[in-house]
């Protein structure tokens, strides 16, 4: 449990001090809650497009903060939680959850509209967590990830703005969880954003 705070502290203290360096007078804060989809290629290569929840996964769920560095530049701080709970009875892992954290940078292409698409790129810390069949404990295993991504923002007045994003994710880890260790694939999802 000590590490979690840890973890969460550092992920708190770079999305603060990414907000500091955006002070100035076109800087807005935002915080935004995620919902969506994310489908690994090693799990299914089907319909990889399709934004739809693999069977025998949970949704995409994740919390944001986000600054703006300039007029059309924002830094996003983002953790987010994934978890498949089926899984085939001859791996020996029973569950995996994974916790991506990290940084990205979206690119505004319409500053000053209610409409704008963007596009972004970040890295992530991958938090991989298989309860072990056998033992009935979790295991952990670290990785690493990339992310890119296009969507758009749609304000729906000052402080509320919903966003649908697309995007791939590159995410590695040292060793297997649950059936494999390259959790790339595809990720679609839903943001909404409260201005603060």
């Amino acid at each position: 449990m000590r590490k979690w705070r840890c973890l969460v502290a550092l992920w708190v203290g770079f999305g603060l001090a990414g907000f500091s360096y955006a002070a100035g007078p076109h800087s807005s804060f935002s915080l935004g809650l995620e919902v969506g989809t994310w489908k690994p290629t090693a799990l299914s290569s089907e319909r990889p497009l399709e934004p739809a929840v693999l069977p025998g996964t949970r949704a995409l769920v994740g919390l944001g903060l986000g600054a703006a560095l300039r007029e059309d530049l924002d830094l996003v701080v983002s953790a987010e939680y994934w978890e498949q709970y089926r899984l085939p009875q001859a791996c020996a892992a029973a569950r995996v959850r994974i916790v991506p954290a990290g940084v990205c940078f979206r690119h505004r292409f319409a500053e000053d509209s209610w409409f704008s698409p963007f596009a972004d790129y970040g890295l992530l810390v991958m938090f991989g967590y298989e309860k072990v069949r056998s033992v009935h404990r979790w295991r952990k295993g670290n990785g690493y990830g990339a992310s890119l991504g296009a969507g758009m923002a749609i304000s729906l007045g000052r402080s509320l703005t919903i966003v649908l994003r697309g995007g791939y994710v590159y995410a590695r880890f040292g060793r297997p969880l649950g059936q494999t260790d390259d959790y790339s694939g595809t990720t679609f999802s839903l943001w909404t954003l409260i201005g603060l």
